[in-house]
This record gives C-alpha cells, structure tokens and sequence, in this order.
C-alpha cells in the first residue's frame, strides 16, 4: 500500500512537471482501465519515456527496467520503489516474463517496451520486435493498452549546462485483447503477427504527426 501511495505522489509530481515545461497533451486517457490487469505497451525512444508512463496513470505502472540501473545508488532504490523490476537485455531469461506474469495476475499494470531497447533511429523504428508482449498478453489474459510517446526524445534536453524543453505528445489507444490461433501449431505465428500489429498501432501516430510537422 505504502509503494502505491508513493506511486501516486510521484505520479502528480511528473504530470506538473510534464505540463508545466512540455506541454504534456494527452489524448485517449479514458482507455486506459480504472481496475484490472492490463499491459502498457509503447515506443522508446527515450530515458524519460517511463517518467512518462508514470505521468499519465494514476495506477501503478510496473515497469521493466535495465538491471545496470538498479546498481546506480539512490536511482535503484528510486526506481524499485515505484514498482519497476529488472531484465537483462543481454542475457534473457524466463524469470522477468515470470515476474511480469505475477505481478498481472495480482490485477497491476506491466509497463513494457515491445522494442526492447531504446531506439535512437527514426528508420529502425518497428524494425525489432520483442515476443514479450505477446507472450504476456496470451498467457495472462490481460489486454494491451497501446501507447504512442511523440516528442519524448527531445521534450528534455540539455545545451550549455541549462535544461530545454519542447512539446510532448502521448496517444493511449484502445485495449487490445489477443486471440489465441485456431491451429495450436499456428500459435508461434499468431504471436508474431500480434507483436507487429501492436507496434503497428503504436508507430502510426507517432508517423502521422512527423509528417503534420513537415
């Protein structure tokens, strides 16, 4: 309870934060679900996407994180604090999708980055897709919320020592639930092709507003 409470006033303290020097525009902020579990699911481009994730709900995002972050003094505590749980994203194994499947199970919400890593390129974007999502979608029940995080990049950056800041965009979409294939032998490629449609649904605003802004 106590972890939740903190949550929450982290929570307030970033959406300020957000507003104030970004800009913050959210849209689709009544699909994300009052209650139950559900995956939380976004591009990454930045290290502030997960402050982010935290600015938009009011629920506790449990968020996979690089374990080299949980050594860093005071930031490991922080982060562990606010429900997040390292992976190793150069030695993968089953124990963080074990740990992500407990903590659905239990009616949180898992914050996941189906790339894996952050992507710094505009055209690898969409390019590698992580089974995760799938994986916790299809053995947890629980639906995908999609989450297009525009701007995240650069809504935060540093020149000559001060700190400048630009307008962010974040895009919820609709929960998405997967369907199991009729064919069990189908099942690998159902899981694949529903990995892609959720990066799809993901990337096709951020596209959209590159596109708006020339």
């Amino acid at each position: 309870m106590i972890g939740h409470i903190w949550y929450y006033i982290t929570h307030l303290f970033l959406f300020v934060f957000f507003k104030i020097f970004c800009h913050i525009q959210i849209e689709g902020q009544e699909n994300l679900p009052a209650k139950g579990a559900f995956i939380m699911a976004g591009n990454h481009t930045s290290y502030m996407d997960p402050p982010l994730f935290g600015a938009i709900s009011t629920r506790r995002v449990n968020c996979m994180a690089q374990n080299n972050l949980f050594k860093i003094p005071f930031l490991g505590w922080l982060i562990k604090t606010l429900g997040a749980f390292p992976v190793d994203r150069e030695n993968p194994d089953s124990r963080v999708l074990k740990t992500a499947l407990a903590i659905l199970k239990r009616g949180e919400i898992v914050g996941i980055y189906p790339e894996g890593r952050r992507i710094l390129q505009e055209e690898k974007e969409g390019k590698k897709n992580e089974k995760g999502v799938a994986f916790l979608a299809k053995n947890s029940g629980a639906p995908v919320v999609p989450v297009s995080l525009i701007g995240s990049k650069e809504c935060v950056s540093f020149g000559n020592g001060f700190p400048r800041f630009k307008k962010v965009k974040v895009i919820i979409g609709k929960p998405i639930y997967y369907k199991k294939a009729e064919n069990p032998k189908e099942e690998k490629d159902n899981m694949s092709k529903f990995s892609n449609e959720i990066m799809r649904i993901i990337l096709e605003p951020v596209k959209l507003e590159r596109e708006k802004a020339g």
